[in-house]
């Protein structure tokens, strides 16, 4: 069998081989690039976030205060009795 081997078709065996690597090479980079592009948007959304995240928390904290003072109470005076509680 290995006798009869076709040198035509080998080579068109080789030439199929070679251009399917390239091609899996192409999306693999292709593929890569656009994973790196997602990953940045990613990273500059959460930063985004955390940065709204940051400013919720202290209107709600400023909120609170501002709560507690029409209360009459002081907050820091209610987070030391927090803490003592502990």
């Amino acid at each position: 069998m290995l006798a009869n081997i076709d040198p035509t078709t080998t080579g068109m065996l080789i030439a199929a081989v070679t251009s399917m690597g390239t091609a899996v090479t192409y999306l693999h980079k292709s593929l890569v690039r656009q994973m790196s592009e997602v990953n940045d948007q990613w990273r500059s959304q959460m930063e985004e976030v955390k940065k709204a995240l940051i400013d919720c928390q202290l209107d709600r904290e400023a909120m609170w205060a501002l709560l507690a003072r029409q209360a009459g109470t002081d907050v820091d005076s209610l987070r030391k009795e927090k803490e003592a509680d502990k």
